[in-house]
C-alpha cells in the first residue's frame, strides 16, 4: 500500500511539474511575445513623443527669435527712431535707450547703424550684473566682417538667427529703419541681440517644462552622449533619439547658425512615462496571468485528483492488494466508462489469461517433471554460472547423492567430478557460455561409494523457469571404455608380434640374396628367384 501511494505522490508531483513548467513557460513566451510586440510598440511611441517634444524645444527657440525680431521691428519702425538715425539727440537715448529698456525686453545688444553702416548708437548690458558693458570686439569685427546683416534692399527686409561669438550664442535679429507707418526710404539698420547663455537656456527649459542642455558643436569636452548623437545626426537624420536611463530619452538636434551652418547641440531630456507605463502594463499583464494561471491550474488540478488521480491510487491499491495475496481468480472493480475503466477491464482479462496460463503452465510443469523422472539416464539443469537448478531422481540412482545435496550448489566445486575432469568439464562450461555448441565429451563420475564411472557428457541450452541454462545428460560408458581399452590393448600386441613376423622375413631374404650371390661367384644357377621384400611375395 505504502509502494502504490508513494508511485501516487510520485505521480501527483510529476503532474504539479508538469503544470507548473506549462504555466511558466507560457508566461515566458508571452512575456518574450509581450516584450517584442507590446514593448517596441511602447519604444515607438516614446521615440514619437520625444521627437515631437523635440520639435517643441525648437518651435519654442523659434518662437523667441520670432518674439526678438517683432520687438526689433517695433523699435526700427518707429518715427523717433527714424528721426534719431539721422540728428542722434541725446532725448531719444534719455528716453528710450535706458537699463530697463533692456532689463525689461530681456535684450544684451542694441545696434543703430546709418544707411552707410556707421554706428549712431550701440549699447552692451550685462543682464546677470545689470549694467551697461563695452561692446564686445568679437561682434564689432563679425558685423564688419559680415555687412549682409547691415544692408537692407527693401522695406520687407528682415534677417534672424543665432551667431556663434567666443562669450556665447547670441539671437540676432536685423531690421530696416522705416516710419511709423513701414515706408521708407531705408535709413539704416537697426540690430538687437540677446545671448543664448545659461539662463537663457533655463528660460526655455521653463517654458517646455523639459531639461534642456546645449554644447557647442565642435566642443571636444562635451559628454559622450552628445559626441555618440553628433556621429548619428546629419543632413538627412536631424534628429537622435537615444535612452539616458531607466528615467529619461533624451532627443538630440543640432541648431545652425544665421548663415546656414551647424553651430550647436541641443539635448532635450524627457521623462520616461510611456517606457514606465509599458513596463507596468507588461508587468501587470504577466501578473494577471499568473493568477489566471494559478487559478485554472488549480482548478484544473482539483479536476484531475478528482476524476484521474483519486482512481488511479484506488486502483494502485487494488492492483497491489492482488499482486499481495497471489490469487489470479481476484478482479478489480469497474466503475464509469472512460479510459480508466478500461484499463481496469483489460487488466481483469490480463489476470484471467494469466489464471489459464497459470493453470496450463502448472499441468505443464508436472507432466515435464514427470516425464523429467522418468529418464534412465542421468540429467541435470545448471544455469550458467554452472549451479544446480534440476536434477533427475536417476542421478542419486547412478551416484548416490541426492537432490538435497546437489541442487544450488556449483558443478565445479561438487564430488562428483574428478579432478582431472574438472579442467574438462569446466573448459567445456566456459565455451557453452560463449554459446559455441560443443560435441559430447567424456568426464569421470564419482559416486558417493567412491566408484569412479565414465560417462559421456552432451549438453543442450534449454530454457528453465524463465531463465537461460543448460541441459546436460550423463552416459554411462564405463563398460564401453573398457571394452575400447581391452580392444587398443590386443590391437597393440598384434602390432608388436606383426613387427616380429616382418622383421625375421627380411632376414630371410637377405639369406637368400647371400646364397644366389655365392652360387653365381661359383659358376652355379641361382638357386632363389626374389621378386619382393615381403615374405608374402616370395616364390621358391
Amino acid at each position: 500500500m505504502c509502494g502504490v501511494w508513494g508511485k501516487y505522490m510520485r505521480l501527483r508531483k510529476k503532474t504539479l511539474l508538469v503544470s507548473g513548467i506549462t504555466l511558466i513557460l507560457m508566461i515566458l513566451i508571452i512575456y518574450a511575445t509581450s516584450q517584442i510586440i507590446l514593448l517596441s510598440s511602447f519604444d515607438e511611441l516614446e521615440e514619437q513623443n520625444t521627437g515631437q517634444n523635440l520639435e517643441r524645444v525648437l518651435n519654442a527657440l523659434s518662437d523667441t527669435l520670432s518674439d526678438l525680431d517683432a520687438f526689433n521691428n517695433d523699435w526700427a519702425a518707429w518715427d523717433d527712431t527714424y528721426e534719431f538715425i539721422e540728428d542722434g539727440n541725446d532725448e531719444y537715448i534719455k528716453s528710450n535707450l535706458v537699463d530697463e529698456t533692456f532689463t525689461g525686453a530681456n535684450l544684451n545688444l542694441m545696434l543703430f547703424l546709418n544707411s552707410s553702416g556707421r554706428i549712431v548708437f550701440g549699447k552692451f548690458f550685462d543682464l546677470d550684473d545689470e549694467k551697461e558693458m563695452p561692446i564686445p570686439q568679437s561682434v564689432i569685427e563679425h558685423l564688419n566682417a559680415n555687412n549682409f546683416l547691415l544692408t537692407h534692399d527693401d522695406i520687407e527686409s528682415g534677417i534672424t538667427g543665432i551667431i556663434l561669438f567666443p562669450e556665447n550664442p547670441m539671437l540676432i535679429s536685423s531690421r530696416p529703419l522705416l516710419t511709423s507707418e513701414n515706408e521708407g526710404p531705408v535709413r539704416g539698420t537697426l540690430i538687437m541681440g540677446r545671448y543664448l547663455d545659461s539662463a537663457e537656456v533655463e528660460h526655455l527649459s521653463a517654458l517646455t517644462r523639459l531639461s534642456l542642455v546645449v554644447h557647442r558643436i565642435h566642443d571636444t569636452g562635451m559628454p559622450s552622449d552628445f559626441q555618440e548623437a553628433r556621429e548619428h545626426l546629419s543632413d538627412e537624420e536631424s534628429i537622435f533619439i537615444q535612452p539616458l536611463n531607466t528615467e529619461y530619452i533624451a532627443g538630440y538636434a543640432t541648431i545652425n547658425d544665421i548663415y546656414g551652418e551647424p553651430i550647436l547641440m541641443l539635448r532635450a531630456d524627457v521623462p520616461r512615462d510611456i517606457y514606465k507605463q509599458g513596463q507596468d502594463t507588461l508587468r501587470y499583464l504577466i501578473i494577471s496571468l499568473l493568477a489566471i494561471g494559478l487559478v485554472f491550474g488549480g482548478v484544473a488540478l482539483l479536476l484531475l485528483e478528482k476524476t484521474v488521480l483519486s482512481r488511479l491510487s484506488r486502483l494502485g491499491t487494488d492492483v497491489s492488494r492482488i499482486g499481495k495475496s497471489g490469487s489470479l481468480s481476484a478482479r478489480l472493480p469497474i466503475t464509469g466508462d472512460d479510459e480508466l475503466s478500461v484499463l481496469s477491464d483489460d487488466i481483469n482479462g490480463m489476470l484471467a489469461a494469466l489464471e489459464q496460463y497459470q493453470d496450463e503452465l502448472e499441468g505443464s510443469k508436472q507432466g515435464f517433471h514427470a516425464l523429467f523422472n522418468a529418464m534412465v539416464d542421468p540429467v541435470v539443469i545448471i544455469d550458467s554460472e554452472g549451479v544446480f537448478m534440476d536434477l533427475t531422481d536417476s542421478v542419486e540412482e547412478v551416484i548416490g547423492f541426492k537432490k538435497e545435496e546437489l541442487l544450488g550448489r556449483n558443478f565445479l566445486q561438487t564430488e562428483i567430478v574428478s579432478a582431472e575432469s574438472k579442467a574438462i568439464l569446466a573448459e567445456n562450461m566456459a565455451k557453452r557460455m560463449k554459446g559455441v555448441d560443443v560435441a559430447p565429451y567424456v568426464i569421470d563420475v564419482l559416486t558417493k561409494d567412491g566408484r569412479k564411472l565414465a560417462h559421456e557428457v552432451n549438453a543442450r541450452p534449454v530454457t528453465y523457469m524463465g531463465k537461460p541454462a543448460d541441459m546436460v545428460i550423463f552416459r554411462d560408458v564405463t563398460e564401453r571404455k573398457r571394452a575400447e581399452e581391452a580392444l587398443m590393448n590386443k590391437h597393440d600386441e598384434v602390432e608388436r608380434l606383426n613387427k616380429l613376423a616382418v622383421g625375421g622375413e627380411r632376414r630371410i631374404v637377405e639369406l637368400e640374396k647371400e646364397v644366389n650371390t655365392l652360387l653365381k661367384e661359383s659358376g652355379k644357377e641361382p638357386r632363389y628367384e626374389i621378386i619382393g621384400e615381403s615374405w608374402q611375395s616370395r616364390i621358391f
